[in-house]
């Protein structure tokens, strides 16, 4: 029997066909079904609930969901096992009893020649500030040593020129602390006898800062003029019952 050229092409085509079907279906067959979704509710017994989703959210799948109940102070946690394994040892870590924690937040002047005005920092700050900022001086503007609860509002004056205003956050994983609503404002005193002309205040920084334990954290407020030289706030914290390093 003779094939012509078109149906010996005909047929090469329909096999091609059929082979990409085969794979295709094979394919389909091998691809495994999603994990299923199981459901993880902690209530809180310490800590706030409301305060843990932040942590919660970077934990979960692509497929994963939380929802808070504020009433009960719970979370409820929907996702595939190996995401809520992740979960649920960092709430039991998180819902520890408040601890006391000692912050220091220091105002300092920095450049390469600032003069002599304001008091020298502590050296060991100095050294910190010099292995993360380019500046070579430092002198003091105003200093804060805070001791405080997890969980507590807190507003200090830095000084006479300075106030600053937090919400201490959580201990997570014994060495990591969030501070929320974090505010730097001036508050200038008065240039002369008229306090009517006193400079209104106005506010230098607004953010939530994650702190290590034991870490020097600098934030550089303002830069003057076209010197190299600025304004800027170490912020360190520690345990209140841990020793100084």
């Amino acid at each position: 029997m003779v094939i012509s050229m078109f149906e010996a092409r005909s047929r090469a085509v329909l096999r091609l066909v059929l082979i990409g079907l085969l794979l295709s279906t094979s394919a389909a067959l091998a691809k495994p079904s999603p994990a299923p979704l199981s459901v993880y509710a902690f209530s809180f017994e310490h800590q706030s609930a409301s305060d843990a989703i932040f942590f919660v959210r970077h934990l979960l799948s692509p497929r994963g969901t939380v929802e808070l109940q504020p009433g009960g102070n719970t979370l409820v946690v929907r996702d595939e096992r190996v995401a809520i394994n992740k979960i649920r040892r960092m709430l039991e870590g998180f819902d520890h009893p408040p601890r006391m924690m000692r912050i220091d937040i220091h105002v300092l002047r920095a450049g390469t020649k600032i003069g002599t005005e304001g008091e020298v920092p502590p050296e060991a700050l100095v050294d910190r500030l010099r292995g993360l900022l380019r500046y070579d001086e430092y002198r003091q503007i105003a200093v804060a040593e805070l001791s405080s609860r997890e969980g507590e509002d807190v507003t200090y004056a830095l000084g006479r020129d300075y106030r600053v205003s937090f919400k201490l956050g959580t201990l997570l994983g014994d060495r990591r602390l969030r501070l929320d609503d974090f505010r730097i404002t001036a508050t200038p005193g008065p240039r002369s006898a008229n306090k009517s002309r006193r400079p209104e205040p106005h506010e230098l920084i607004h953010t939530d800062l994650n702190l290590w334990k034991n870490q020097q954290f600098a934030l550089v407020l303002s830069q003057e003029g076209t010197t190299p030289e600025a304004v800027l706030v170490a912020i360190s914290f520690r345990l209140e019952d841990e020793p100084t390093r």
